[in-house]
């Protein structure tokens, strides 16, 4: 399966969730909590993985500006952690001794917007979103675009922070999983049935939460219990 990410901006405007509309302003300039080192407590520090020199990281984290490792003990920054169903990034075979392998043709699809000012009487110019045409892209392609767009410097993501090859090693890695999610800045989840219609959420929250719970991401999830 294939992505569509399109890069518009969306915050919820009610305790509830009932309403999202567009917002020109990048997520992390609008949510993210900016902390003085100076005077944040230790308790602050940790939470918000800040430069504390003592705050956890992975061993391995993906540094998206190269799409490179990095050793997790050389950053002082604090780092997100990216969550998705396997089989969406790409057509998933089973071999024949039980494993999967992933086959990415790069048809994943960013969609970016472009502003023109159009008229509108009796009020003069108004401003109208157009799409341009739709970049296809490889998944991993696709994820630094979504980081970028949030802020994030720095992911942890299994496919890659994880030695596959090294059973000794993953086995130490798995262990540290609900470490490595705790002391997160925030994880980023992927849910690519929710759709977008215009201004508005597609469905009320009743409705939305159930597409939630029947995405293949909360099953993947449960299938992992």
């Amino acid at each position: 399966m294939y992505i569509t990410y399109e890069r518009d901006r969306w915050n919820v405007i009610s305790n509830m969730g009932e309403i999202a509309r567009r917002n020109s302003a990048p997520l992390h300039q609008s949510q993210t909590i900016r902390i003085d080192p100076a005077t944040a407590s230790p308790k602050l520090d940790e939470i918000y993985n800040s430069k504390s020199p003592t705050a956890f990281k992975p061993r391995w984290l993906v540094d998206i500006s190269r799409m490179a490792l990095v050793r997790g003990s050389d950053i002082c920054e604090r780092y997100y952690t990216i969550s998705y169903s396997w089989n969406q990034s790409g057509d998933y075979f089973k071999s024949s001794n039980g494993e999967y392998t992933r086959n990415d043709e790069g048809k994943h699809q960013i969609i970016s917007y472009r502003t023109k000012k159009t008229k509108r009487y009796p009020r003069g110019r108004c401003k109208t979103r157009i799409p341009l045409k739709p970049r296809l892209v490889i998944f991993e392609y696709l994820v630094q675009q979504i980081c970028k767009d949030v802020g994030a410097r720095y992911i942890w993501w299994d496919q890659w922070c994880i030695n596959q090859s090294n059973a000794e090693e993953k086995q130490e890695e798995i262990k540290k999983m609900h470490k490595i999610y705790k002391h997160a800045y925030c994880t980023l989840v992927l849910i690519p049935e929710l759709e977008f219609i215009g201004e508005y959420l597609e469905n009320t929250p009743i409705v939305l939460f159930d597409k939630i719970m029947q995405s293949e991401w909360v099953k993947r999830c449960t299938e992992l219990r």
